[in-house]
């Protein structure tokens, strides 16, 4: 290529080639929406099981918690099957196409637990949960998010990705938790309400899919399509684990990874807990997710700027104090519904921020990796760190429904006493504050964005030459 094609081509603030195109940032987006809509559901369970099946909440808790173990336990198993994936679509596109059916019944099968007797009610609860969970949104989810490293190797753009993704996440979110309760109510209610909505979720979830899967590309691949293996696959997954448990940055990673997904639970499972028994009526669910929206707007109007000047990691931090200070406020006025908004607003832009940078940070730690070990192991390394949120899931369900059980929490009874009452609000606020902390002890330890494009350009260099010499 001559000097002028090199300086007339965009490059990021690191010298890095920028590839994406505005319809690949909006189509790629569309996949992190359609597996929200398996997420949201699966968020409002704990509700749905006391309040419409007529589970205890400690069974409920017990559920979710043991689906979501077997969940992390399939992400090592997703990651070396991505690893080890060679087609002319790519390692990671592929997947999208194969789960759009069965996201359909995901979805669907969450609502249609039987009107039986408490044991087999929460078999088949258990069993749903983990075919939704553990299969299907397992192999959507970490092809999805692996792809990101062969769709572009530009921190900015990744971040960008990141963004995109986090907006159409957290938008599918807000206007789920808008209609979910007055859509449901309207249509009676019921359980069979339930069905009937999670049945339109699930159509558009699957197109949402099909779009993400039409719309991306897989630029930068390390292996050859018509080579038998490729090189990750060359060694076990033991080895490839012993890798990651090396890879410091990773870990910090897997933790903050752990700590956001018990701030997702918490943040969709204790919203209806909160407008039904402290302000006495559900239906300001959707007030409180409209008036979030600006949370959300914010998020994608500020993170690239701050990506773009900052880095990743100094954007999430940012986001983080935010969503601090929104905890603070709330936990001055617990009772204050404007003061909850308030707080609740500032504490989506919080997640959103981190959601914006949490995935390019984990997927740059595979060039650390590469770096020191010769294997990029980006399904692997996905599959991992989501195994650390999927813990974190579960965690927080066992926390939410173990919390609520110790404070007296009975779906049955007319009212709730004093202390279930405060057990609900310890949960949507404080509990949440304390994950906070823990994402910001694992940002300001992660100093990686610095050594990020050296080992870039090491690894490309290294690459090149042993392709040289092959070819030779």
């Amino acid at each position: 290529m001559s000097d002028q094609m090199q300086k007339n081509r965009a490059v990021d603030r690191d010298g890095i080639e920028m590839v994406m195109t505005k319809k690949e940032y909006l189509g790629d987006a569309c996949g992190a929406a359609s597996t929200n809509c398996l997420s949201m559901v699966a968020g409002q369970l704990t509700y749905f099981y006391t309040d419409k099946v007529g589970m205890s909440a400690s069974a409920a808790s017990l559920v979710q918690m043991i689906a979501t173990l077997c969940d992390g336990v399939s992400d090592i198993i997703m990651g070396r099957l991505v690893d080890r994936t060679n087609t002319k679509e790519g390692k990671c596109r592929p997947w999208l196409k194969r789960m759009i059916l069965p996201l359909f019944l995901a979805i669907v099968l969450l609502t249609t637990v039987p009107k039986a007797n408490p044991m087999v009610q929460s078999v088949y609860a258990a069993l749903s949960l983990i075919f939704s969970r553990a299969i299907v949104y397992t192999a959507i989810l970490i092809p999805y998010y692996s792809m990101i490293t062969y769709m572009t190797r530009s921190m900015e753009e990744r971040g960008k990705i990141g963004n995109y993704r986090s907006v159409f996440n957290n938008a599918v979110g807000v206007i789920f938790g808008i209609i979910c309760i007055p859509v449901t109510n309207a249509l009676g209610g019921t359980q069979r309400a339930w069905i009937i909505f999670a049945s339109i979720v699930a159509i558009i979830a699957c197109i949402l899919l099909y779009i993400a899967y039409r719309c991306t590309h897989e630029r930068y691949r390390d292996d050859k399509v018509e080579a038998k293996q490729t090189e990750d696959s060359t060694i076990s997954t033991l080895q490839a684990l012993k890798i990651l448990l090396h890879n410091r940055f990773w870990l910090i990673m897997l933790l903050a990874q752990f700590a956001l997904f018990v701030v997702y639970v918490l943040q969709a499972a204790t919203l209806p807990f909160y407008c039904m028994y402290i302000q006495g009526n559900d239906n300001i669910v959707a007030l409180v997710n409209t008036i979030a929206i600006s949370g959300m707007v914010l998020t994608f109007l500020v993170s690239p700027v701050l990506i773009r000047r900052f880095g990743l990691r100094t954007t999430g931090v940012v986001g983080i104090l935010v969503g601090l200070a929104g905890t603070a406020i709330r936990m001055a006025a617990p009772a204050n519904l404007a003061v909850f908004i308030a707080g609740f607003s500032m504490v989506l832009f919080a997640t959103g921020t981190i959601a914006t940078v949490i995935n390019p940070m984990i997927i740059n730690t595979c060039e650390y990796n590469d770096y020191k070990y010769g294997y990029k192991l980006s399904g692997l390394t996905n599959s991992a760190a989501s195994f650390g949120g999927k813990v974190g899931a579960a965690i927080g369900q066992a926390l939410l429904g173990m919390i609520l059980a110790a404070g007296g929490y009975n779906a049955m009874l007319p009212s709730q006493s004093e202390s279930a009452l405060r057990a609900i609000s310890f949960c949507a606020i404080e509990l949440i504050g304390i994950a906070l902390v823990v994402i910001l002890v694992c940002f300001l330890f992660y100093t990686f964005d610095k050594d990020y494009p050296v080992m870039l350009k090491a690894n490309i260099e290294r690459r090149a030459a042993r392709e040289a010499a092959e070819a030779k």
